[in-house]
């Protein structure tokens, strides 16, 4: 016996979604952590400071295998997880640094595959080196106007680009015009 007919009038109108709301999609997660944001844009700040070849330990590879690796080579797993688990309505960009500061992408990029793809090969690349600039790397990743959301992955307190923690705090600061919400990450943090 066939189902009776759907009476259509009885079905609630939708809101209409066309999907660019990202408070309707799963929100990016790092280490675990849902990430609250009601925009569409991120950008990931990444410590590449030597500090960060220190700390062996265990950790989950990309793949599931296990494997012994530094602060860096966790941090990159992290990474690229949330970075692969972006919504499409998404755009994205990445900064690493440690004195100096590099970009993945000159601009924010949508969060898809071919994207994702590249951003992943970026961050397999990194290698660390020198001291960690955390106020200008910051503060490059808030002159995206558009982007009110920042991670920033680091383990250990500013030691160039600025004058001590009160320098990098108001860069950071001054940089912020917009009100983006920064996500710190501690690995292995100090300072």
């Amino acid at each position: 016996i066939p189902p009776p007919p759907i009476d259509e009038s009885l079905i609630p109108e939708s809101d209409d979604d066309d999907g660019d709301d990202p408070r309707d999609t799963p929100p990016p997660v790092i280490y675990g952590e849902e990430i609250d944001t009601e925009f569409d844009t991120i950008v990931y700040v990444v410590d590449v400071s030597g500090s960060m070849r220190w700390g062996l330990g265990s950790y989950t590879t990309i793949d599931g295998n296990q494997a012994t690796g530094t602060r860096l080579d966790k941090a990159k797993v992290k990474l690229i997880r949330s970075i692969t688990g972006l919504a499409d309505n998404f755009k994205f960009n990445i900064v690493a640094f440690h004195c100096w500061t590099t970009q993945w992408s000159s601009e924010l990029q949508e969060a898809n595959p071919p994207n994702k793809s590249s951003a992943t090969r970026w961050i397999f690349r990194l290698i660390p080196m020198g001291g960690t600039g955390t106020g200008p790397a910051t503060a490059l990743g808030l002159s995206e106007q558009e982007n009110m959301t920042i991670i920033l992955l680091t383990d250990g307190g500013p030691n160039c680009g600025a004058s001590g923690f009160t320098g990098h705090r108001t860069m950071i600061s001054n940089s912020n015009t917009q009100g983006a919400r920064i996500n710190v990450f501690g690995i292995a943090a100090v300072g």
